[in-house]
């Protein structure tokens, strides 16, 4: 009996002891992100164990880092760190860039997504790269120049494709100009396009067709004089008239000008009284601001203009608001009176000539016409004028006892003359002289009587 309790004391106070022990311990150790620990098959530690932290892959040890169980708690008696290991910079590409899309910086798990610029595609399967813990991953992606595929033309069409041909396909941002075959057609469409940046052209090819108008439109208290048509083709004309009481504004043919008609008159009431008309290149008598009804205006015209009645002045009156006729001064190709040439008079009645006109000069003496003597008026203009040029003469030579040939009052220049003498006299000299420029170019000779 006294065996057996003495057996018990000794297994208790055991217990104890172990219990004191284990009391003693740590469980695991601390988990941290960036790193682990080798724990094999131990899940308690005593009172002073110590456990070794392991980066993770990708991450790089900064010193070591170790934990000692003391108290029931884990001291980390280490400054050692895990750091994200770095890549560097992913790289550029032409034609392109990246964005961090992972992290914030070029460190282990940060991803970067690589894009092209405006205008250009990828022509890489992969578009981004990921930092491992041997570096980044994949290749640099490579980024081309988008292009735009050219359109066959329609028929009138031509294209200038400039330093492209015009089956190649054009890069983008580059132009292409349209232009049509014949004067007679209109483009219609944009004269130009680019090729953008997802590969489409920024319109589509014109066409060229013959320009035409729609019927033109209608006017309040006026019409079409002519009766319409479904279509009116290029530099067509149409003319509107407007009803009684009501007065043009505006010109009275419109004309279609490459499919758009010209613009559109208007009518309006007509006043009672007649508004002061605009005259270009002439004046009115009398000059005010309005006219009554009944009243005569008379015009005149400025030099090189007249009247359509071809007058030199003319009437119209007003009625019911407008005038009888137009007011208009029309040029004329007169050309007034004739032109003065020195040293030459006109064989003509001093008066203004008409177009088609001649008159005749004469030259004053001495001088002489070069190089005609008639001139034309015509459109407004003298066909040309004559030049009097002085024209030196030699006076008639006196010769005694003698006599000359030909026998005139004067010579003209360049001309010769011929000297003889009388029965029983004979020469001392030259028996001829040359006019050269007013005078003669020999002495006059003598006449001697014949000695015995």
């Amino acid at each position: 009996m006294r065996r057996k309790l003495f057996v018990l004391l000794i297994s208790g106070l055991c217990s104890a002891c172990y219990a004191a022990v284990v009391d003693q311990g740590c469980d695991s150790p601390p988990q941290e992100k960036s790193a682990f620990v080798s724990l094999n098959s131990e899940t308690t530690f005593q009172d002073g164990d110590f456990v070794t932290v392991t980066c993770h892959d990708g991450y790089s040890s900064q010193g070591t880092i170790k934990y000692q169980c003391k108290n029931k708690t884990w001291i980390k008696t280490s400054g050692g760190k895990c750091r994200q290991k770095q890549c560097g910079h992913p790289g550029d590409i032409m034609y392109g860039y990246f964005q961090l899309v992972e992290g914030d910086d070029f460190v282990f798990g940060a991803q970067v997504k690589y894009s092209c610029n405006e205008g250009y595609i990828m022509t890489s399967q992969i578009d981004y790269r990921v930092c491992l813990s041997e570096g980044w991953s994949n290749s640099l992606p490579h980024c081309e120049v988008q292009r735009c595929m050219p359109e066959k033309a329609v028929a009138g069409v031509l294209i200038n494709s400039g330093r492209f041909a015009v089956d190649e396909a054009v890069p983008y941002g580059n132009v292409i100009k349209f232009q049509c075959s014949s004067p007679k057609l209109m483009l219609k469409g944009a004269s130009e396009i680019f090729c953008k940046g997802d590969g489409t052209w920024s319109a589509p090819y014109p066409t060229c067709e013959e320009p035409k108008c729609t019927p033109p439109p209608d006017i309040l208290n006026g019409n079409v004089k002519q009766k319409k048509k479904p279509s009116y083709a290029n530099m067509e004309t149409v003319e509107y008239t407007c009803d009684e009481m009501f007065l043009l504004e505006g010109s009275k043919v419109i004309t279609c000008n490459n499919g758009i008609w010209t613009l559109i008159p208007n009518c309006k009431r007509r006043p009672t009284f007649c508004a002061k008309p605009d005259i270009h290149n002439g004046f009115l008598y009398p000059s005010k601001e309005k006219y009554s009804p009944g009243d005569h205006l008379y015009y005149s015209c400025d030099t090189g203009y007249k009247p359509a009645s071809g007058h030199w002045w003319d009437a119209v009156q007003c009625k019911d608001g407008v005038w009888t006729s137009e007011i208009r001064c029309s040029q004329t190709f007169d050309c007034g009176f004739p032109s003065q040439v020195q040293n030459a008079v006109v064989m003509s009645d001093v008066r203004p000539i008409r177009d088609m006109e001649e008159i005749q000069y004469v030259c004053k003496k001495n001088y002489r016409l070069n190089p005609n003597y008639k001139t034309k008026c015509q459109r407004g203009q003298w066909t040309g004028l004559p030049q009097c040029q002085w024209f030196p003469v030699c006076a008639k030579p006196s010769i005694t006892n003698g006599y000359i040939y030909p026998n005139k009052s004067e010579f003209r220049e360049e001309e010769y003359i011929y000297f003889y003498c009388n029965t029983g006299f004979h020469f001392t000299g030259i028996h001829y002289a040359y006019c050269r420029n007013g005078k003669w170019d020999q002495e006059i000779p003598k006449c001697q009587a014949i000695q015995g």
